[in-house]
């Protein structure tokens, strides 16, 4: 599997995005937007991450949960996860899901939805053994 993610718009401390799964929209995206801590941009493999504070929440909370998506072997980071959150503060260098995006704030909405919606369609490909990588695009502008 393959998950494009978009950039398409950016400021100084907030990136918005979109997830596409095999070049189909899925969900909205929020990042931090500060170069130098910001994925650059590239191909990364997803795993699952089955340990760890995130993990051990989100087991409690969901129980479709298998593990957290954790993109690998990201220059200069360690633990990039995919996970929910609807503003710039909840990002902590991670990517969040939103079904809205609110591209004056800078803000996701619905972002459990979001997160259910795109986790059980990347939990299909792990449970089909397939690999699941995710490449990271730049085509915003600046503001």
């Amino acid at each position: 599997m393959i998950i494009d993610l978009l950039r398409y718009k950016n400021r100084m401390n907030g990136t918005l995005g979109m997830l596409m799964i095999n070049g189909q929209f899925s969900v909205y995206s929020l990042e931090n937007g500060i170069y130098q801590r910001r994925i650059p941009t590239g191909i990364y493999q997803i795993t699952l991450r089955t340990w760890g504070g995130f993990h051990n929440r989100y087991k409690k909370k969901f129980d479709f949960h298998k593990g957290m998506l954790w993109i690998r072997n990201v220059p200069n980071f360690k633990y990039i996860l995919i996970h929910t959150g609807n503003k710039i503060k909840d990002t902590g260098g991670c990517i969040l899901t939103g079904m809205v995006s609110d591209s004056d704030a800078y803000y996701l909405t619905d972002s459990t939805i979001a997160y259910k919606k795109f986790y059980k369609t990347v939990i299909q490909a792990f449970n089909k053994k397939e690999l699941v990588y995710i490449n990271v695009q730049n085509i915003e502008r600046q503001e």
